[in-house]
């Protein structure tokens, strides 16, 4: 019988930004009286120590300035990432609610459709799918009465299968091949995520 248990969770990077450094300005005052050589060469250094000072600033102002925008990118793509994972949750949730509502009218050949049970089991896989970043291809009812999740990985294709009677299966097929890989009941939502994990990354 499927169980639940402890979901899997990956670590979140986070982008460190630049510290802004402000150089402390010139002081021209205390400059040692000497010959007129001493003092152009003093002058000198210190028109050396300007530019330079000027030249870090730009650096730093550059720096800056590319650190900000790749903040902004990260940002705009942190943005478009939780815009994804939301509407593709909350479009396997309709259909889940879809599912439920149709109940036993989806098929021609009278077949039952996922009971409440199999759509709740269901659900709370699917808000772990999607905080894994693991987003399927197809959610769609079986002719073995219960509920397919399927995942697409190349030319590979996983199948999950949840069914009525409590019981689950997955199918590993490559489908240039026809070949199937992998054919196992699985019993947890840890089997499950660790599964799916496993195809869709390794």
């Amino acid at each position: 019988m499927l169980s639940l248990d402890g979901d899997i969770k990956r670590n979140n990077m986070t982008a460190n930004t630049l510290s802004i450094t402000d150089f402390d300005p010139l002081d021209m005052s205390g400059l040692e009286s000497g010959s007129i050589f001493s003092k152009l060469m003093t002058r000198e250094k210190q028109i050396e120590k300007v530019d330079d000072i000027s030249h870090r600033r730009q650096q730093t102002a550059a720096n800056i300035s590319m650190d900000m925008s790749t903040t902004s990118l990260l940002d705009e793509q942190s943005i478009d990432e939780k815009l994804y994972k939301d509407r593709s949750l909350k479009s396997i949730l309709n259909k889940l609610n879809e599912m439920y509502v149709v109940g036993d009218n989806w098929h021609e050949d009278a077949l039952n459709g996922p009971d409440i049970n199999t759509i709740e089991f269901s659900t709370i896989l699917t808000y772990q799918f999607i905080e894994n970043d693991f987003f399927p291809t197809v959610v769609t009812q079986t002719v073995e009465e219960g509920i397919c999740f399927v995942f697409k990985n190349k030319q590979k294709y996983f199948y999950l299968e949840i069914y009525n009677d409590g019981e689950a299966g997955i199918i590993v097929e490559d489908y240039n091949s026809k070949i199937i890989i992998s054919n196992k009941s699985v019993s947890t939502t840890n089997d499950i995520i660790s599964e799916v994990s496993q195809f869709l990354y390794k």
